[in-house]
């Protein structure tokens, strides 16, 4: 069983699931009603400032479309006598509540404040949420969930904030070149041949009999590009260029047969190898390396994200570490997942 992570907003964690992931919502908030209670007072006090129970709900809810995008509906049935992805679930919402008001807490030191421009788009934000998840259900949203569009534009704006912090404190932040070089060299030793291309021909047939003839008649020095016009269901006469080459990878063959085909040679044919809709039998035509420069890039950019996401959870655990925080135990406790049934515990085992 996993461990709960701690939490920690920025960037690439926003509370508010993008309108993208929309109808996962709705399907969520087709479930809410039957678990909409104890969602007044507080749920911690932070530094003197107690925040309201209603932004932990929002946040429960968040962590349910995440699970489930992940996992599946059926992930909260999951429950050990010890822990349960329920109660981790709720945990995280809590952790990522509470680090957000940390981290919050922090803007002045950083020059950080809400303009007039980041205060318009998280109302446009926050409206156009609320509106997709209307229309695609029903009205209701906001009562549902016992918030206001102003209190929800807030919690929009609150993670905007949360990311221009983030962006001010790394943004100083230079890699180690030797690093990232030693880092990329052993990345691309590892995974080179996943950017690399194959391009074949390829005969496609449905008939076990008779991919095995046309496996005998090639091995004989048979024509393939005659058998090719003759028998594969995937060959177009009609098309722009009928003998257009095709990646390997996009005709369904296995990730082993994929990786054996870059041993091959141009001009080399294989066995036939079966498929979902019945056998190929393919020729390499050419083996193309990976753009080198792109791939360079985007490893560098994935690194310094790193490096910089390992930057900001250090400081945030050093800000948590000496933050004033009291949980209301007894809110935390009574506080559901929205639209989900706590599962009961296994029994423990001796």
């Amino acid at each position: 069983m996993a461990k709960k992570k701690t939490r920690y907003p920025n960037r690439n964690r926003n509370i508010i699931i993008g309108v993208a992931s929309v109808l996962l919502l709705v399907a969520a908030f087709l479930g809410i009603s039957a678990l909409n209670t104890f969602r007044t007072g507080y749920i911690f006090k932070h530094e003197g400032k107690r925040v309201p129970v209603r932004e932990y709900y929002l946040y429960l809810f968040n962590e349910r479309i995440n699970y489930e995008y992940a996992y599946g509906a059926d992930i909260w049935t999951y429950a050990t006598a010890d822990y349960s992805f329920y109660q981790m679930a709720q945990e995280n919402a809590l952790d990522s509540l509470i680090n957000t008001k940390i981290v919050l807490s922090k803007a002045d030191e950083y020059g950080v404040v809400a303009t007039d421009e980041d205060k318009a788009e998280a109302a446009e934000v926050g409206e156009q949420f609320v509106a997709n998840v209307e229309s695609s259900y029903s009205t209701g949203f906001l009562a549902a969930m016992q918030t206001t569009q102003a209190q929800l534009n807030q919690v929009m704006l609150e993670s905007m904030l949360v990311d221009k912090i983030y962006t001010e404190m790394t943004k100083d932040f230079t890699p180690d070149e030797a690093d990232l070089q030693l880092q990329y060299d052993t990345y691309l030793d590892e995974k080179k041949t996943e950017y690399m291309t194959v391009n074949v021909n390829y005969i496609q047939i449905a008939d076990l009999a008779l991919a095995k003839d046309l496996e005998t008649q090639l091995d004989a020095g048979g024509d393939f590009d005659a058998l090719m016009v003759e028998h594969s269901t995937a060959y177009d006469a009609e098309a722009e260029d009928p003998m257009a080459t095709t990646d390997l990878a996009y005709i369904g063959i296995s990730a082993d047969e994929l990786a054996a085909a870059l041993a091959m040679q141009p001009g080399d044919i294989s066995d036939f190898q079966a498929i979902t809709d019945g056998y190929v039998i393919y020729r390499i035509e050419s083996i193309e390396d990976p753009d080198y420069d792109d791939l360079s890039q985007r490893f560098r950019d994935s690194y310094i994200n790193t490096k910089k996401q390992e930057v900001y959870v250090a400081k945030c655990d050093e800000w948590r570490e000496a933050a004033n925080v009291e949980i209301y135990q007894n809110v935390f406790n009574n506080t559901l997942i929205p639209g989900v049934a706590k599962p009961t515990p296994a029994p423990a085992t001796e």
